[in-house]
């Protein structure tokens, strides 16, 4: 009899033995619908990393009580692995509670995926060897990958030819766009766009005497574009009362604290988020500068999650207690389960109590009323739902409120300025919901400006070059030196025409995305870069 082939049963290679690869049994399925969501484009396939594991899987044990450790450090790897190729994303303690919801809303092709390889192999596997198939899929992902790769080489050798002497003819004329790809280019790029940003300023030009009108920031929380096209929000009413629209405002972080901080230093150019926290520059806060104007500050919520408060008070230089929310009507419940109050309620107690002051006020509003996780109080809605009754509810009240501060006619310039979006849609590197890193869907931002007390002449004012919070300070500035408030009637455009550009560029702790000529690149460990894969 000629004995089976060794590969039928096993392999022994001096004092370790391999079990044949069909004995992996489930985690076939694993493996299959990695590949299978690799090559969908939800993320990537380590494969030197994915085989070590399919081999420490394959090493025989000699005890129970081995193999189950065996199978347990594999599970560990796997979650790990998952994780450093993008399909399982880290939740942040404040996203956490909505993760359910946002899977029911985004992840149903990754698990009809895993359904579908699941029963794949229960069927097949009676017929056919599934670890054989799951060899082959490996293979077909090393040669997608060699063939990527081989493409990059010969980009790498055509634009290093000349400089290294390389027997690869160099390109006479190197393509820019092609050179922007590499790492060192795009790591001088942000550098460059640092460099610049710390040599800007818009200081805010000073008032001699008091103030003859009111400011008021509305800070809104989850609030993007890209969050109101997949709501059919987009041509709300509210966007129709304002005078001045930011059709390409950039938040330069996905963060609630970086976020309002960058808003209230906004008399200077971008600084790199390891900095926001460590260096206070009083010359780039617009409440030091517009020291004549009360500062106010209120919220929604109790502003403790994060330090929220102090960030706003020290970072921001708002030096301002929070205003009271007694007796006003809780409308949501957080996801900590801390009372989220009514908008409209908090905002109309404010012009009430603004009228019996003498001092004009620089008023800063922060709601969390979109904030994922948050539930309404006497509705059952959730996820997608639940945002778009929520946000239809908020751009209401806020319509309400423009139309209570022009029956009052008292002059106020209005900014409507969310911290991010809420990342409804999702993409191949995040989940709905996910914002660890600041993607432009969730960096665009619906930003628009009304002064009330005075006439507008002509027709809404359209920002549509790249701008960022310099662009407000500004904005003020401009509204300050032409004396607006003191006139019958103004035009939109007269205020905008000198408005400060800001490339796109933004960062999370630990991720930055950077535009370059029209396209995003992402970078997770701030050496090295690869385009963000938006479609899905």
């Amino acid at each position: 009899m000629i004995p089976a082939p060794a590969w039928r049963y096993g392999v022994h290679r001096g004092n370790m033995e391999f079990r044949h690869v069909n004995t992996l049994g489930w985690w076939n399925v694993y493996f299959a619908t990695k590949v299978a969501l690799y090559f969908q484009g939800f993320g990537d396939f380590i494969v030197l990393a994915n085989l070590a594991l399919g081999l420490f899987l394959l090493l025989k044990t000699r005890h129970k009580t081995a193999a189950g450790a065996q199978q347990l450090i594999g599970i560990v790897i796997a979650v790990v692995l998952m994780h450093f190729e993008g399909l399982l994303p880290a939740v942040s303690l404040e996203q956490g509670v909505g993760l359910s919801t946002r899977l029911t809303i985004l992840a149903w092709p990754m698990l009809l995926t895993v359904g579908l390889v699941g029963l794949a192999y229960q069927y097949f596997s009676r017929f056919i060897e599934p670890g054989v198939v799951v060899v082959l899929l490996l293979a077909c992902v090393l040669l997608d990958k060699s063939n990527l790769l081989g493409a990059t080489n010969t980009m790498v050798q055509r634009l290093a030819g000349e400089e290294t002497g390389s027997l690869v003819a160099p390109l006479e004329t190197p393509d820019p766009a092609l050179d922007k790809l590499s790492d060192t280019a795009l790591n001088a790029s942000l550098d460059d766009f640092f460099q610049r940003e710390n040599q800007r300023q818009e200081p805010l030009q000073s008032i001699a005497e008091n103030p003859d009108f009111d400011v008021l920031i509305l800070s809104v929380c989850s609030l993007g574009w890209d969050d109101l096209a997949m709501t059919s929000l987009s041509e709300h009413p509210l966007f129709d009362q304002f005078d001045i629209v930011f059709d390409h405002f950039n938040t330069a972080t996905s963060y609630s604290g970086p976020a309002v901080i960058r808003l209230l230093n906004a008399s200077c150019g971008q600084k790199p988020h390891t900095e926001l926290f460590n260096n206070v520059t009083p010359q780039c806060q617009i409440a030091t500068q517009l020291s004549l104007f009360e500062p106010v500050l209120m919220m929604n919520h109790d502003g403790s999650f994060d330090n929220f408060t102090t960030f706003i008070n020290q970072q921001g230089g708002f030096d301002a207690g929070l205003n009271s929310n007694a007796d006003i009507t809780v409308a949501q419940k957080s996801f900590d389960g801390s009372p989220i109050f009514d908008d409209l309620e908090i905002l109309r107690r404010w012009h009430l109590d603004r009228a019996e002051r003498k001092s004009n006020e620089l008023a800063l509003y922060n709601t969390v009323s979109l904030h994922d996780g948050n539930r309404i109080i006497g509705s059952r809605s959730v996820g997608l739902e639940s945002y778009r009754q929520r946000t239809s509810t908020l751009l209401n009240q806020l319509s309400q409120f423009i139309r209570t501060l022009e029956n009052s006619e008292q002059n106020t310039l209005l900014l409507l300025v969310p911290e991010h979006g809420a990342g409804l849609r999702g993409d191949r590197m995040q989940l709905p919901g996910m914002r660890e890193i600041p993607a432009h869907s969730l960096t665009h931002v619906p930003v628009a400006a009304r002064l009330i007390g005075t006439k507008r002449l002509g027709p809404v004012a359209r920002v549509t070059s790249q701008t960022s919070y310099q662009a407000l300070s500004a904005l003020i500035n401009n509204v300050i030196q032409q004396q607006v408030f003191q006139s019958e009637s103004y035009t939109p455009t007269s205020l905008v025409s000198n408005l400060p550009h800001t490339r796109r560029v933004s960062q999370n702790e630990g991720s930055t995305v950077m535009e370059v000529d029209g396209s995003d690149f992402v970078s997770l460990d701030g050496r090295t870069w690869s385009p963000y894969p938006y479609s899905k």
